[in-house]
């Protein structure tokens, strides 16, 4: 084990990265991003937690209301667990996302339980992960989201049916390996067909269900849909605006809005930007594999303090007259 501070630790990965990197103060850096390192985010810690954040300008648009749901559509198909988020009156949006700096496979400074010699975390799988993600903010900075892949508005679907791995046969009456990963973490499930798991949040005077989904290489897919339907144009607006708040609220959680191409209404109409059909808004978080027990306590955690700032939040939102009022809060007339 590393006999050194977790802050410590962060700068001198930062240090090692090739990037100008400044102190702004303790556990805070401002550090270069982009091709050509002209743009500026912050990196953090706080606690067991590594924040980055990035300043990113949506493209132009003569409707307010088309950025805000193009942004919350395109949100969950970002590589994990990179978010898009909006800060109270601020016209800019950012990048961000929030990494433990904990785990079942490594100790607290993101060093394998393994004896093998000390390395700052600079090639520790924490490491790895935090240069991997750097690099992608730098592709999404200098060419936007289309750079990556990511699904426009109209292409972004519902990937529930995406290939999962094939669950492994169990015996009759015996329990599945993730259905006994949720009762090493501490949480009562129940299974479901697929090889999936249905979890009871802690959220007071809700019932809220998220499902646990094994997906490739180990990893796990956790995630909770709030509520769907058809909303107007003011309503839908007003909910993306709240959702891409809620992202720089909570950690580990990313929310986002999702609908299939095959029951929304097409862009070329002009009535995606007036409003959307097929909408669902689901918190999720994605953990790499192998993950262990404190890792899912982690991610169901989070899922349960989201929902309980979202769930009737969003609800209300769906209304036209409140989500008018609540877009005149914000300084935002459609």
């Amino acid at each position: 084990m590393l006999l050194m501070s977790d802050e410590f630790q962060l700068a001198a990965f930062l240090e090692a990265s090739g990037r100008d990197v400044s102190e702004v103060h303790s556990g805070e850096w401002k550090v270069a991003a982009g091709r050509l390192r002209k743009l500026r985010g912050t990196v953090s810690q706080q606690s067991e937690w590594i924040s980055l954040e990035f300043p990113w300008q949506a493209p132009a648009s003569d409707d307010p209301a088309r950025p805000l749901i193009e942004l919350a559509m395109r949100c969950r198909a970002l590589p994990t667990p990179l978010k898009f988020s909006r800060a109270h009156a601020e016209p800019l949006f950012d990048l961000r996302c929030e990494v433990r700096n904990a785990g079942d496979s490594y100790d607290t400074f993101g060093t394998r339980h393994e004896d093998q010699e000390a390395d700052h975390g600079l090639q520790t799988p924490l490491g790895e992960r935090l240069e991997s993600l750097l690099r992608t903010i730098d592709q999404v900075l200098d060419g936007g989201l289309d750079s990556l892949g990511v699904p426009s508005e109209r292409e972004v679907a519902d990937d529930s049916s995406r290939t999962q791995e094939a669950p492994r046969a169990t015996t009759p009456g015996t329990r599945s390996e993730l259905a006994r990963l949720c009762d090493e973490a501490g949480w009562s499930c129940h299974e479901r067909a697929g090889g999936r798991v249905a979890v009871p949040l802690d959220v007071s005077g809700l019932f809220c269900e998220a499902i646990v989904s094994p997906h490739e290489s180990g990893r796990l897919r956790v995630e909770y849909t709030l509520d769907g339907g058809e909303r107007s144009r003011n309503a839908s607006a007003a909910s993306a605006l709240f959702l891409l708040r809620a992202n720089r609220v909570y950690r580990m959680a990313r929310l986002a809005m999702t609908y299939s191409p095959a029951s929304a209404r097409t862009a070329d109409s002009g009535e995606v930007a007036g409003g959307l059909s097929g909408v669902r808004f689901v918190w999720d978080v994605v953990l790499p594999g192998p993950a262990g027990p404190a890792d899912l306590n982690a991610a169901l955690s989070a899922l349960s303090v989201a929902c309980r700032g979202t769930v009737r939040e969003l609800q209300v939102l769906a209304g036209d007259r409140v989500a008018r009022e609540y877009l005149a809060i914000q300084g935002m007339v459609l």
